[in-house]
């Protein structure tokens, strides 16, 4: 109708049609129809700028509006560069409004900080992007303050995205101050008007579980999700169509929750119940959904893998990377990064099958994307680099290119170093990992005394944030003790091995006395370990004995549950205990014969029993993986 209008009289109807396009990218952009929102908001922003050019004063407001939205569309396209300077462009101009009056406009002005914030943090300027949210909220605060009523719900929603800043930023305990307290403000005014704002609880408690997650504090992490999970099952019931999306997106969080406290079970079917209503809203309409899916189906690959089901995890996973490459060769800008993750992922489900040299094609085909991506904005996708090359550094070790894996994992390092020299709270953890994994590398290609070095750096990084945050660092810092034990013991230091190996086998009883689910596994490792390094010096057979025994009845008890998962490791460990067996017997043999000389007057030679028997032919070192993308 406008457009009829405005072909008669531009003059008096050109306002009218550029709001009307301005709502109708709105519409468009809730049903996925994200191209016809992209050119509807476009074309209301060109109207509004050609207004504005003419008369300023009564026309930058509205292009200020359609600039904000602008950006949101472009973000939702991956047309992020754009998204950006459209973003940057709208709080210019609302910062030049607010200067000649503050009371109009400073609500303006924290909505389009707010949205700015997310773009920045879409090119990894992170700290911009902190300051754009801290500066939304400071304005929402103050705001609030005087009236309440009417700005404590915009207070809550940057409170929500400031807590998500900070965690991005590595400052954990602000980001989850923030997030509870984006969470009180919102169950007071659910409290108050539960239609309203039930459904804003439910997001701010969906991210608070990943605050809470990254704070170690994983049992008030999954209480979050659930409750957030819980008041979307509730609305979904009412109004499927308003709600089923928001529904499968704290499913799919709430099946993360799950395996991180070893409820593997419920993990995966939270997530088959997610991937099954995304499944069904895909059906209906594909442009809307099937990324979602495509998300769905990557955690269902990671929650298959956990539970031995590695089949169904590598076809879950074909699917994810299926529809991400087709949606990639549609909009490069948009789909690339998550097809990245899903490749990375799909490589890991290859080698878990075996198929190696397909594991490491799609570990070459996501590494090449992050690398491209990584020329083009280093902010924003070289952390991502890093993981596709510690794993490429995997792959390329279980083919047999040692020195390749070590390149990859030697670049990996050197990444997330330079990242923690400017950014520790947020790349040390990263940086640990990379070195852990760089020690098993310099071990596999004979190269000892740096395999020690990496690995007694990674230990003291992990010792360093464990004795700030337990709940979050120690499990890390077991497997790091870990592999250390196994680098002492290969260079003969054996008391400092066992000593290692001690540590790690407290930490992760104490774990698995609290979680058995989560840690039983771990604990399994840690004793067979024990038995490796005790098996090197007779004087310690029983202990060994007495070590692997017990790991392989965890193992034995696991590989009834998920035989997939645990067959080859319970197999593994009773032939480390075959070895203490034999050399036990050795031992017998020796102490018989000095006996026999003994008794006939002679001298021994060196004891048989003195002898290095022989060792386990993989000893039990672990890599840290990073395979699982992430959460939706």
């Amino acid at each position: 109708m406008y457009r009829r209008l405005v072909a008669d009289s531009p003059d008096a109807y050109e306002p009218d049609l550029a709001t009307s396009l301005n709502n109708l990218s709105v519409r468009y952009g809730e049903v996925g129809r994200r191209g016809e929102g992209l050119a509807a908001i476009e074309e209301s922003t060109a109207i509004r700028r050609r207004l504005a050019a003419d008369s300023p004063d009564a026309y930058e407001t509205d292009l200020a509006t359609s600039l904000n939205n602008l950006s949101i569309r472009y973000g939702e396209a991956g047309r992020r560069a754009e998204g950006l300077a459209a973003g940057e462009e709208a709080v210019a101009v609302y910062r030049r409004l607010v200067a000649d009056s503050p009371d109009a406009y400073e609500p303006d002005l924290a909505t389009s900080l707010n949205n700015l914030s997310i773009r920045y943090g879409e090119v990894g300027r992170r700290a911009e992007e902190l300051a754009a949210v801290e500066e939304s909220t400071a304005i929402r605060r103050r705001l609030a303050v005087d009236n309440p009523d009417a700005y404590e719900p915009a207070l809550a929603t940057s409170l929500n995205n400031l807590s998500v800043a900070y965690g991005e930023a590595g400052r954990r305990a602000e980001g989850l101050a923030a997030g509870e307290e984006a969470v009180a403000v919102y169950r007071r005014l659910a409290a108050e008007s539960s239609d309203a704002y039930e459904p804003d609880l439910a997001t701010s408690l969906n991210n608070l579980s990943i605050r809470y997650k990254e704070a170690g504090r994983r049992g008030e992490g999954l209480a979050a999700i659930e409750e957030s999970t819980a008041i979307r099952r509730r609305l979904a019931a009412d109004s499927p169509k308003a709600y089923e999306p928001d529904l499968a997106t704290s499913l799919s969080n709430l099946s993360i929750r799950y395996g991180e406290v070893g409820r593997r079970g419920e993990g995966l079917a939270a997530v088959e119940e997610s991937t099954a209503i995304r499944r069904r809203l895909a059906a209906d309409d594909p442009d809307a959904y099937e990324p979602a899916l495509a998300t769905s189906l990557n955690n269902l690959a990671v929650d298959y893998g956990e539970v031995g089901r590695r089949d169904e995890a590598l076809a879950a996973n074909e699917e994810s990377t299926a529809i991400r490459r087709r949606l990639a060769a549609q909009d490069p800008d948009a789909y690339e990064p998550a097809l990245a993750t899903s490749l990375n992922n799909l490589a890991v489900d290859y080698g878990e099958v075996g198929r190696r040299d397909e594991a490491l094609a799609a570990n070459e085909e996501s590494t090449a994307i992050r690398r491209r991506l990584a020329a083009q904005d280093p902010d924003a996708y070289e952390p991502a680099l890093a993981t596709s090359l510690n794993n490429l550094a995997v792959d390329y070790g279980e083919v047999g290119r040692r020195d390749e894996a070590l390149a990859a994992n030697e670049e990996s390092t050197a990444i997330r170093r330079r990242l923690a020299a400017q950014d520790p709270d947020a790349y040390e953890p990263a940086l640990a990992t990379s070195l852990n994994n760089l020690a098993v590398d310099y071990g596999e290609v004979g190269r000892r005394d740096e395999a020690l070095a990496a690995n007694e750096e990674s230990t003291a990084i992990r010792r360093r944030l464990a004795a700030q945050d337990p709940d979050a660092y120690e499990p890390a810092l077991a497997t790091s003790l870990n592999n250390l034990a196994v680098d002492y013991g290969e260079v003969g230091r054996r008391d400092e091995a066992l000593a290692a190996n001690e540590e790690s086998t407290a930490i992760r009883r104490r774990l698995a006395e609290a979680n058995p689910e989560a840690y039983e596994a771990d604990l399994a490792t840690s004793l067979w370990t024990t038995a490796w390094i005790s098996v090197r010096g007779p004087e310690n057979l029983s202990r060994a004995l007495e070590a692997v025994t017990e790991a392989i009845g965890l193992l034995t008890k696991l590989a009834e549950r998920t035989p997939d998962a645990y067959r080859d490791r319970l197999r593994a460990a009773k032939g480390t205990r075959a070895n203490v067996l034999k050399a036990m017997g050795r031992a017998q043999q020796a102490a018989y014969r000095d006996l026999l000389q003994a008794a006939k007057g002679t001298q021994a030679d060196v004891p048989q029993a003195r002898r290095r028997p022989q060792e386990a032919a993989d000893p039990p070192r672990l890599l840290d993986g990073e395979a699982p993308g992430p959460p939706s």
